[in-house]
This record gives structure tokens, C-alpha cells and sequence, in this order.
């Protein structure tokens, strides 16, 4: 079924750049929230929503402040306009269904996920973490070199896109590092689920284990996979997992 493209008016002096793709007699609603330089068309977000469709699930996804389709500024990406996002989705995605909303967030999505399930515990039913960057600030800071930080860290704007610009500032940084998700344990471990991939060099898996078990979260490893799983057939192990955990 093809997916409506629609833009949500905020509070925040942009839009929200939205892809509805719910179904009829859908038994749930998956949203679905994607990582840092990516976009609501992500490969794996394409593949989930086909995938799902045979098994009556719907889909919802969106792109964050200055990704995408997103008409905000490079400015209007922090923490807290991100969580306001998140709220304004899931409200506006539970009134039109009236079903349960999963969740399914990767990486940076993955972070935003767990901070807002630990403000509203009873949104998500279920929700699955792929790779999730549970020490954002970390993972921000592994991503430069020595100069580009220390230029970052004082006042300079760097380029962090990929296949469009992302300038930001150190404003952007210190809003990641006012949370601290990997400390602070979640409300109903046994609604999450994580999978990540045992050769990520971005985003390190040794910090899903350790959250894991700390917290006695169900965490499975893809061998061989990095951030990107792009092994033949990583995509098809992601996507039987979804299929188990949002099954079962």
C-alpha cells in the first residue's frame, strides 16, 4: 500500500516531514525512528514496512529536525526539540489508529527512544533498539579527530552529514550530554528488545552487552554485521527478528 506523505505543523517554527503508513484492520502501528544523518526512507525503514504489512502492522515514520525532508535549521536539532517531535507523533499517531505503538529506532533513534520511554513509560508496548547509540555523546566524540574536536568544542560549526549537509555547533553536543540513558535503568526491560551487529565500529557493542545485562534486556548479535548491515543477508536477519518480537 503506498504510504501518505504528510507535514505536521509545531510549536517550534518548522514542520515535521512525515510518512503515514498505516493499513487497514492494522492490530498495531510500529513508529519508526531513524538515525543520526539518515532519514525517514532509510533502507532498513523500507524493508520493515513491507515486511510488516502481511502481518496487519502499520508503520509511521519521520524525519528528525534538519534530516531529510525536514525544513528546520541546522539550530532546531537538539535533545529537546527531538523528544518534542517524538510526543507530537506518538499523540498524533494514537488518536488516528487507536491501536497499540510499537516502536523500532536505530542508532541515534535508539537514544531519543529510551529517553522518552523513560518520561512516559506506557507509550511504547514494545520496542526494538537496533544499534542503539546509548552513549550518544561518546559515540559523537569517537567520530572526530583530535583538531575537529577541539575546534568543536570551541564554537566552531562542523559539517557532520553524509548525503546532505549537517552543520552544527556544540550546542547540539551539550543537549546530547545532558542524558544519561546508559545509567539510569529502563521502565519494562521486558518491552525491549536490541539487536546489533558484533563488528560496529561507530556505534560499540560492548555497550548494548553491558545495558543488556545490567538491565536483563533480551540482546541478540548479528556476527560479522557492522553499523550499516550491509552483509548479504543482514537485512533478512533484522528483519526476522522484527517479525519474532513484534509477532509474538
Amino acid at each position: 500500500m503506498t504510504r501518505e506523505k504528510i507535514m505536521l505543523d509545531t510549536d517550534r517554527g518548522y514542520h515535521i516531514s512525515c510518512l503515514d503508513g498505516g493499513i487497514a484492520g492494522q492490530k498495531a502501528v510500529i513508529l519508526c525512528l531513524h538515525g543520526f544523518k539518515g532519514n525517514k526512507r532509510s533502507r532498513m525503514i523500507e524493508r520493515l514496512h513491507q515486511e510488516m504489512e502481511g502481518s496487519d502492522i502499520g508503520t509511521f515514520t519521520f524525519d528528525w529536525p534538519a534530516h531529510g525532508e525536514s525544513d528546520a535549521a541546522f539550530s532546531d536539532l537538539n535533545v529537546p526539540n527531538c523528544i518534542k517531535d517524538l510526543e507530537q507523533i506518538y499523540d498524533h499517531v494514537s488518536e488516528k489508529y487507536k491501536v497499540p505503538v510499537w516502536g523500532f529506532a536505530t542508532s541515534f533513534g535508539g537514544f531519543l527512544a529510551m529517553i522518552y520511554h523513560q518520561s512516559r513509560p506506557q507509550a511504547f508496548g514494545k520496542i526494538m533498539l537496533r544499534s542503539p547509540a546509548l552513549k550518544m555523546g561518546q559515540v559523537m566524540t569517537n567520530a572526530m579527530d583530535r583538531k575537529k574536536y577541539d575546534d568543536f568544542m570551541n564554537g566552531a560549526a562542523i559539517d557532520f552529514g553524509k548525503d546532505q549537509p549537517l552543520i552544527l555547533t556544540r550546542a547540539f553536543y551539550d543537549s546530547i550530554c545532558q542524558y544519561d540513558i546508559y545509567d539510569e535503568p529502563p521502565a519494562f526491560p521486558e518491552r525491549i528488545r536490541i539487536i546489533h551487529g558484533d563488528r560496529d565500529d561507530l556505534v560499540p557493542p560492548e555497550d548494548s552487552i553491558g545495558y543488556a545485562e545490567r538491565y536483563g534486556i533480551t540482546l541478540h548479535l548479528l556476527s560479522n554485521a557492522t553499523h550499516y548491515y550491509d552483509n548479504p543477508g543482514d537485512t533478512e536477519w533484522v528483519m526476522r527478528e522484527a517479525a519474532e518480537f513484534f509477532n509474538g
